[in-house]
C-alpha cells in the first residue's frame, strides 16, 4: 500500500442529454470540480466516473478536460482523474443500455 488516499466520486448527470440541465454543462462541471477539490488534498488522487449525460464534446466534460485527464469515455459515460491512467477499455453492455467502461491507475 502507498499510503495515498483516494477521492473516488460517482455522478448521474442532468437529462436532456448535452445541456448540462437547468444550470448548463459548464456549471455542472464546475461543480463537479469544486466538490472534488473541497473534499480532497494536494497529492490525493481524484476520480471521478458516471454517466455524465454529456458526450466528449460537451460543455461539461470539456470542462472537466481542462482541468483533469480523461481516462476513457463511451458517449455519455466517462472517467476522469487528477493523474493519467495506465490503460482503459471499453468491457461492452453486460445487460445495460450503456457500456461499462474501466481504467487502471498507478
Amino acid at each position: 500500500a502507498s499510503g495515498k488516499h483516494v477521492l473516488f466520486l460517482n455522478h448521474h448527470g442532468p437529462l436532456p442529454v448535452n445541456t448540462g440541465g437547468v444550470c448548463g454543462g459548464e456549471a455542472t462541471g464546475s461543480h463537479l470540480l469544486r466538490a472534488a477539490s473541497e473534499n480532497s488534498k494536494a497529492g490525493d488522487l481524484r476520480i471521478f466516473v458516471g454517466d455524465v449525460n454529456a458526450d466528449a464534446n460537451s460543455a461539461t466534460q470539456q470542462l472537466m478536460l481542462r482541468h483533469m485527464f480523461r481516462a476513457k469515455f463511451d458517449w455519455v459515460d466517462a472517467i476522469f482523474a487528477s493523474c493519467p491512467a495506465e490503460a482503459g477499455r471499453v468491457l461492452g453492455t453486460g445487460g445495460s443500455d450503456h457500456n461499462a467502461i474501466s481504467a487502471s491507475f498507478r
